[in-house]
């Protein structure tokens, strides 16, 4: 049953079932709109149709020219539009407005057809010097969707004063023709576009692919290797299979960045003077650019930790897997799964260099990291249903405390409200005591290793997170989840031999641990499991050895590998539907 609803989790992604109960109260609305004015309730008609327009402003209020927003609630838009069609029919006004408010409610209902070839047409090409094609219903989308809202609105009052009639008629005609000229620019785009990526990239020549796919919010996992295969000073082009995710990607370097969706379009990247491919999850797509086995593919995932992603069967695939210590190579034997030791490579964790060593032995500020419920059920290690228990023992103990949950957790109902709950302890402790805590918006205003920086002690799952803390020699409680025994838990675990480790919902034992934040007994451990998890490198220049690694790789010998062919695309498809529940 755990495994069901970790499945479904996965399909059901945040915010999805609510939008479509969404949608679908707004066809409602739209229909009794349709009927209200069918039946000469005037007042009723405005008001449903209202409902519906306003929905669709609001809707727009983020990021409102994005092309997401095209089709968006067409049905319930084209209702609305039919709505005033009615109104404008049962009026005196010429027959001829009819035919406007008809074609406005046509207009509205080929949008979301409109906006799969505008989508095509307009895929993110952002930063790529040398692609200069001009795309101008790209940031258009919403304008789009805005235009209709404001047209139907004016049909619909144009019954109430014939100037606003003829208003909503001329903007009606002057929507239809940049909508009709827009589309025929996106025809002539979508065929010329391949040719265009693929022109700039042989141009820009890089070296270094960066690749990545999954849902919305996964920026974060490229976003902790950016600073570092920047210091790699090889050209490199940013690889993104969903659109939405590439224009996040976008914000967050000024390296070009390609939108790849279809195979053919994957196909059309694959410039020549790359050299090796980089991937930072486990995403099923991965596969399809496996297959190009003129480059080199390199695993680097986007954490390191004792967590079942970190040792996925799939990373099997690639050509060498990037770890930062010893530890990573043997997890994957642990589990039972053979992958030739030729394959991996230490290189330490660059993300964590710039975390300072513990000074002295001040016992004040505390970091409680707690992580996200996972998508499936083998992956979920989060204590934050916990964490009023948890949090409520460090502040008996007369800990300072950053809350910094991960931020995929704001996406879960249940998550948001155990978030609330723990900012509702601290307002009130802070009223009470005066301590500064961070939480909120000041703690998201710190990156991780500036909370590290600041901490004395930590608190944390499951994750990579306490890994990384590793580095610090500061020490650390694990909050375990599950019913395992401490051997099993420490054999799947063995991190956890550097930790003070509490069952999270065991208020006694997470009370002990705590207790043993400050008497610290454990530095001895932690310093040889630092080695073990995150290479045995000196501090001096810890970071440039990934950097090294990597340039290794772009600058060796090229072997003459093979393109990939038909079969190959079958293979594909056949993996990417094997892996669509794995991890991302």
């Amino acid at each position: 049953m755990r495994a069901l609803v970790g499945r479904l989790r996965l399909r059901l992604r945040p915010g999805t079932a609510g939008k479509a109960v969404l949608t679908g109260l707004l066809n409602g609305v739209a229909v009794l709109a349709v009927c209200a004015a069918a039946l000469d309730h005037t007042v009723w008609a405005f008001v449903l149709g209202g409902v519906v327009l306003g929905a669709t402003a609001v809707g727009l209020r983020h990021r409102p020219r994005s092309l997401r927003h095209l089709g968006s609630w067409g049905a319930a838009r084209t209702l609305t539009a039919v709505a005033a069609v009615v109104l404008v029919a049962r009026s005196d006004l010429p027959e001829w407005t009819v035919l406007i408010g008809a074609t406005l409610a046509a207009i509205v209902a080929t949008e979301p057809s409109g906006a799969r070839l505008w989508r095509a047409a307009g895929r993110p090409v952002l930063n790529l010097p040398g692609f200069d094609l001009d795309r101008p219903y790209v940031r258009s989308g919403g304008l789009v969707v805005a235009a209709s809202v404001a047209l139907i609105a004016l049909t619909a009052f144009g019954t109430l004063w014939t100037p606003v009639a003829a208003v909503a008629a001329v903007g009606t005609a002057v929507d239809t023709a940049v909508i009709a000229a827009w589309t025929l620019h996106a025809v002539r785009d979508r065929s010329r576009l391949g040719d265009a990526v693929a022109t700039a990239l042989e141009d820009y020549a890089p070296q270094v692919m960066l690749y990545l796919s999954g849902p919305a919010g996964t920026e974060y996992q490229l976003r902790t290797w950016l600073e570092h295969i920047d210091a790699v000073d090889r050209r490199h082009v940013v690889v993104v299979r969903e659109a939405p995710l590439a224009q996040a990607v976008a914000r967050l370097t000024d390296a070009p960045v390609v939108a790849a969706g279809t195979l053919q379009e994957l196909d059309r990247v694959q410039v020549p003077s790359l050299r090796v491919a980089l991937y930072v999850n486990n995403g099923a797509k991965n596969s399809h650019n496996v297959r190009y086995r003129d480059l080199v593919h390199v695993q680097l995932l986007h954490g390191d930790s004792d967590k079942p992603s970190s040792f996925n069967p799939v990373a099997a695939m690639f050509d060498a897997i990037f770890v930062a210590g010893q530890a990573g190579v043997d997890r994957y034997a642990l589990h039972g799964i053979a992958i030739p030791a030729s394959k991996f490579r230490i290189v330490g964790r660059p993300q964590v260099q710039d975390i300072a060593r513990a000074a002295g032995d001040r016992r004040e500020h505390v970091l409680y990291a707690p992580t996200w419920t996972g998508f499936h059920a083998d992956n979920s290690f989060g204590s934050l249903a916990h964490g009023t228990l948890l949090v409520g023992e460090l502040l008996a103990a007369g800990w300072t405390v950053t809350f910094r949950p991960h931020p995929y957790s704001i996406a879960d109902a249940a998550s948001r409200q155990h978030i609330a709950d723990v900012h509702a302890m601290l307002d009130a402790d802070t009223a009470r005591t005066g301590r500064a805590h961070v939480y909120g918006e000041a703690a998201s205003a710190l990156d991780l290793v500036e909370s590290f920086n600041a901490s004395d002690a930590l608190v944390a799952d499951v994750s990579s997170v306490p890994a990384d803390y590793l580095f610090s020699e500061k020490p650390f409680v694990l909050a375990r989840m599950g019913t395992a025994d401490d051997a099993t838990f420490l054999a799947e675990f063995p991190l956890a031999r550097a930790a003070y480790v509490a069952h999270a919902d065991d208020r006694a034992e997470v009370a002990a641990a705590v207790a043993r934040l400050k008497v610290d007994d454990m530095a001895g451990v932690r310093a040889e499991l630092r080695r073990y998890y995150l290479g045995d490198f000196p501090v001096e220049g810890y970071g440039q050895v990934f950097v090294d690694a990597v340039r290794d790789l772009v600058d060796a010998p090229r072997d003459d590998g093979h393109e990939a062919t038909d079969d190959d695309e079958l293979e594909a498809h056949a993996f990417e539907a094997e892996l669509a529940d794995d991890e991302v």
